[in-house]
């Protein structure tokens, strides 16, 4: 499982030419929460973007003469949705060790709020 930010996501070459990464810097880090991932890639698709996670965190893929483009991070979360969703899933989180507790996941929801209404503030930041 991939939660809270998905780190060093890189483009592949056909990442940094395709459009939907237009402007976008080669390397980025980007709002996550899955457990499912790509496990074979078809034949008519294309690997955009990856990192040490997921092979696929971006993909185009052709199919009976449409193009689709699809990402595993969430580009439309903010840090108030991601604390929410952690919020909601504390336990289980807690339970993949992803907290030591559940006051660590508490503690840390609760810095993702505080970090949403204070941007400027890098203590914080993880």
């Amino acid at each position: 499982r991939e939660q809270g930010i998905g780190r060093k996501i890189a483009l592949t070459a056909e990442g940094r030419a395709h459009p939907m990464f237009e402007g976008k810097t080669s390397t980025f880090d980007a709002y996550m929460s899955h457990e499912d991932e790509v496990a074979t890639v078809p034949p008519n698709a294309i690997v955009l973007a990856s990192n040490s996670h997921s092979y696929v965190q971006a993909i185009a893929v052709r199919y009976k003469g449409g193009d689709f483009w699809a990402v595993q991070y969430h580009p439309e979360y903010n840090l108030n949705e991601v604390a929410a969703l952690a919020y909601t899933r504390r336990m289980k989180l807690t339970g993949m060790g992803f907290f030591e507790d559940e006051q660590a996941a508490l503690e840390w929801i609760g810095k993702g709020r505080q970090l949403a209404k204070e941007p400027h503030r890098k203590d914080l930041r993880w």
